[in-house]
């Protein structure tokens, strides 16, 4: 639909209030739109476009409006506000470009809602209600570690800590377990007998391009449900739910969904996260979604019965593939256009909500489900309730980055991207949380976000897939919808003290298969900020010059002279040593890896030595020198003339001599004034 004449004008109008505003009344002070007017210089500001996914500037937009290219007028406010929006993303709080973002994406609401003849944009969703939460405390279980669970093989880690998670976790409400909505209400025909058909769709399933058969993991289940910081305790199995359906035992269709929903849940807790059996759990619950679901939309075998058709590190954005035969995943902002936006939506007993975290259906890896958080959720204009969609922003695993060998990530660390994706309800598979590190070394989620037992995952960085970028994330509030920035978002129990995760090493030298890779990446950090004022843009650290002088070895013991030195050439820079500083490690301090050999062996020391050092308060490591302090009394003064033994004898000589020729004179003296009678 196009923009008529009378739209056009009120869009005018709009952007003529955007670019008039002033800081002070009567148009005499700053023109707030200046500093939006132009896009930052690529060469200078490599940082923002590697934070920043869409660009936008008020000059551009402006632009393709006179050209004509927006078929939509609230394409046109989208791209307005994002103007505004990738300031305040970028900039700190409080600096000037940060304040004046506020201003004029305020003024622009304001103006464009003035406009009777411009579609209004889509309210946004109100944040949910805060539910009241259970302070029952639970007796600890002293058997916190079931004896015929498979248990993963993690990293290194103060086993205080260890003890600290357990005894917390131990008071922390349990799950009740699902409610009563969104199960199934009806089936077509005799239902006893589709309840055979779908039990026995999932028993004879098999991946096309393998020939296995992912039904072998559910048959291998116990029927005893003995699984830590489950639900349900009660037997339940693939043989136990056939039987049921063959002796008519279901009194509702909702009955036979809710032991599918602990079938799979008892699946997915009993292997461990990321084996091949763990897969194949996720991949029938994805094919039992597909075979119960009444929306329309369409999934099939090829893409795993995911809605979508790639996953994370193999998904295109739909704007990069306009020209090409492959088909779009992903968008760096969320579609408004024709969608009905909802609160939540119910989905197998659990209601799901803007800021939630879940384990979404990857069409590359059931067993990698892909993790991502809600930003909205909406059905189609005009779509029967019962077909929901959800835009999620992705989170890429560490074997979805490119990184290099050395690289180590937290346990369970993940990464924000901008990636925003439209998933069917159907691939959702479980809700799991993610804390940003502040507060994960900090305490565990509060219900509802996170139950013991659930996924959790820590995230501590941004990842940009195009630019191969790693930023470590300052402004924590950024990252979340907007709706909730200004409440306490997943507020923790606290822990009696700090917990740092484990350390691990890349993901591919385990063996790791992933669409990531080992290659070059660059770590960044967000901009500091800049002190005596300026505008808050978030500069990138440039390198020292090279007239800079070298930073002295780490061993400050090696520079010292055994000989006074009267005058010294200072080296050039190029052949200053060069040792890196940032890193504090045996390895380091030995020249690096290829300095030990091709098989260096390398051991941890034990807790009970490492509990009497001190640690660096930032990082958790233990701190370590490879050398002695050294003694800091003041050096002698070097430029102080020194004389030879030879000359201080030869002065000796000359006092000692100059002493006699004095006695002799006064013997002489003594002679001549004392005659001989």
């Amino acid at each position: 639909m196009a923009i008529t004449e009378v739209q056009k004008t009120a869009i005018k109008s709009v952007l003529h209030d955007i670019y008039s505003y002033t800081s002070s009344p009567g148009g005499r002070g700053r023109e707030l739109h200046k500093m939006f007017d132009e896009l930052p210089d690529r060469t200078t500001w490599k940082e923002y476009y590697a934070v920043i996914p869409e660009p936008r500037c008020l000059d551009g937009v402006k632009a393709t409006f006179e050209k004509g290219a927006f078929n939509d007028p609230l394409e046109l406010f989208s791209d307005i506000s994002l103007v505004f929006s990738n300031a305040l993303h970028f900039n700190e709080e409080g600096s000037v470009i940060y304040k004046d973002a506020n201003i004029l994406k305020a003024l622009l609401a304001r103006s464009w809602a003035a406009q009777p003849s411009l579609p209004q944009p889509p309210a946004t969703p109100p944040p949910q209600n805060k539910s009241t939460e259970d302070d029952t405390k639970i007796e600890p279980d002293i058997d916190m570690a079931s004896p015929n669970h498979p248990t993963m093989d993690d990293g290194e880690r103060d086993p205080q800590g260890d003890d600290i998670i357990r005894r917390l976790e131990a008071t922390l409400p349990k799950w009740s377990g699902p409610g009563d909505a969104g199960w199934m209400t009806s089936v077509s025909g005799d239902p006893h007998a589709r309840y055979s058909e779908i039990v026995n769709a999932i028993k004879t399933y098999r991946v096309q391009s393998t020939g296995d058969r992912p039904a072998e993991a559910l048959e291998q289940l116990r029927e005893q449900t003995d699984i830590q910081d489950l639900y349900h305790k009660d037997p339940i199995s693939l043989s136990i739910i056939e039987s049921r359906s063959q002796t008519r035992f279901y009194q509702h269709p909702k009955d036979f969904d809710v032991d599918m929903f602990r079938l799979f849940e008892k699946g997915r807790r009993w292997y461990e996260a990321g084996s091949t059996a763990y897969g194949r759990i996720i991949l029938l619950q994805r094919l039992y979604h597909h075979l119960t679901t009444t929306s329309s939309t369409t999934s099939t075998a090829t893409t795993n019965f995911a809605s979508i058709s790639a996953g994370p590190g193999n998904a295109k954005p739909l704007r990069s593939v306009e020209s090409t035969s492959e088909a779009g995943v992903t968008t760096f902002r969320i579609p408004s256009k024709d969608r009905d936006f909802q609160e939540e939506a119910h989905f197998k007993g659990t209601a799901y909500k803007t800021g939630d975290y879940v384990h979404l259906m990857n069409p590359d890896d059931p067993a990698q489900p892909i993790i991502g958080q809600i930003f909205r959720i909406w059905k189609p204009t005009g779509a029967p309730l019962g077909q929901v969609s959800l835009t999620a922003c992705w989170y890429f695993r560490p074997e979805q980055t490119v990184h290099p060998a050395n690289r180590q990530f937290w346990e369970n660390e993940v990464f924000k991207t901008g990636h925003f994706a439209d998933h069917a309800i159907e691939d959702v598979m479980e809700k799991i949380a993610c804390q940003f590190t502040t507060k994960h070394i900090r305490g565990r989620p509060r219900p509802p976000n996170w139950y013991p037992g659930w996924p959790l995952y820590v995230c501590d960085s941004r990842y940009n897939d195009r630019e191969k970028v790693f930023v470590k994330i300052k402004n924590w509030a950024s990252c979340i919808p907007e709706d909730l920035r200004k409440a306490d978002f997943m507020a923790i129990h606290p822990f009696e003290a700090i917990v740092w995760p484990r350390k691990l090493g890349s993901p591919f030298l385990k063996g790791v298969k992933g669409p990531g890779g080992i290659g070059d990446s660059t770590e960044k950090a967000e901009g500091e900020k800049i002190l005596g004022g300026g505008t808050g843009r978030k500069r990138p650290r440039r390198a020292a010059a090279a007239s800079t002088p070298a930073a002295p070895a780490a061993n400050p013991s090696a520079n010292i002279a055994t000989e006074p030195i009267l005058q010294s050439q200072p080296l050039p820079p190029q052949a200053m040593p060069q040792r890196r500083t940032d890193e504090r490690t045996i390895v380091t301090a030995a020249g690096g890896l290829p300095a030990l050999g091709p098989n260096p062996l390398m051991e941890t020391l034990p807790h009970e030595t490492v509990r009497h050092f001190d640690r660096d308060p930032v990082s958790g490591q233990l701190f370590w020198f490879p050398g002695p302090p050294l003694d800091k009394s003041p050096l002698p003064n070097i430029h102080t003339p020194r004389h030879s033994l030879k000359y201080l004898a030869f002065l000796a000589e000359k006092e000692r001599g100059s002493k006699s020729n004095v006695a002799g004179q006064a013997d002489r003296v003594g002679k001549r004034g004392h005659p001989e009678d």
